[in-house]
């Protein structure tokens, strides 16, 4: 998503609904880029770059496993 690469888990921490059949927000909050991965079974809604619970109903944030920032990586070469 504009540049970035997620890793994470697969199941929402609800009803084990399939988060790659869920929707990809983005927005800019105090300047920085927030993706976030909404559930499509009940609309719980995952912060891609940590694994946070967002938005209920949902209790527990997913597995994060890594947030690639591939901008980044160019700038530097």
């Amino acid at each position: 998503m504009n540049g970035h690469y997620f890793a994470t888990g697969l199941l929402c921490t609800h009803l084990k609904g399939n988060l790659s059949k869920g929707t990809l927000t983005e927005e800019i909050v105090d300047k920085k880029s927030v993706c976030r991965v909404v559930c499509p079974l009940h609309g719980a809604s995952f912060n891609l770059g940590t694994g946070d619970i967002e938005d209920a109903p949902a209790l527990d944030g997913f597995n994060f496993y890594f947030n690639l920032d591939f901008n980044f990586i160019e700038s530097i070469n």
